[in-house]
């Protein structure tokens, strides 16, 4: 019978905890390699995560890709550093002039990358019954182009979206969408971001 990564890193969980609080003193070999197994799931399951982001993303551009446009072969693409994720920073904020995001493509490792794309981003009240979204700005591949800051410790786009009315709400919802220029993958990303009073 086969099983899961998510069933099997479950199983070894509650081991773990059984073995922890059975016994007091050293952990013992048994639990040493336990907790190095847990570790090798969870990143094995971090790995299919993006994996299976990107193959869906993949599965999205080709829905609606003009079949004029050629790409790289899939077993080309595999060997370059590719986009497989966006991350918004927990820098991304607002205040009642705009809406400042932070926004990081990242590889199939999860690691930063600098990557072409057009960007959307969203917000979104949640406190609004009717009509929650309150903004849009779209980005074409040029315009996030010069957004891009690599100085320092900062590795991101960082997108200026001017409110036409400032927003009631202490927290919003901001959604952001980046389509890959290369892959012409499109992937999502979700944050609450807060007021910066």
């Amino acid at each position: 019978m086969m099983h899961t990564p998510r069933a099997i890193l479950s199983l070894l969980s509650c081991l773990l905890l059984l073995s922890i609080t059975g016994c007091g003193g050293k952990p013992s070999a048994a639990n040493i390699q336990l907790r190095k197994e847990l570790q090798k799931l969870r990143d094995e399951n971090q790995d299919m995560k993006l994996k299976r982001d990107a193959d869906l993303a993949t599965i999205q551009s080709l829905k609606g890709r003009d079949t004029l446009v050629q790409t790289l072969p899939e077993q080309r693409l595999e060997k370059l550093f590719t986009t497989h994720g966006i991350a918004l920073s927990k820098l991304t904020t607002f205040d009642s002039t705009k809406l400042r995001v932070f926004l990081t493509p990242a590889d199939n490792q999860g690691q930063k990358l600098k990557a072409a794309g057009a960007i959307v981003i969203e917000a979104f009240d949640l406190s609004r019954t009717e009509q929650p979204r309150i903004g849009e700005w779209k980005f074409d591949v040029d315009q996030a182009r010069s957004a891009w800051n690599g100085e320092m410790l900062l590795y991101a786009y960082v997108l200026e979206c001017p409110w036409s009315q400032p927003p009631a709400a202490s927290q919003l919802t901001v959604k952001a969408s980046f389509t890959d220029e290369l892959t012409s993958r499109t992937f999502t990303a979700q944050k609450q971001v807060s007021l910066n009073r």
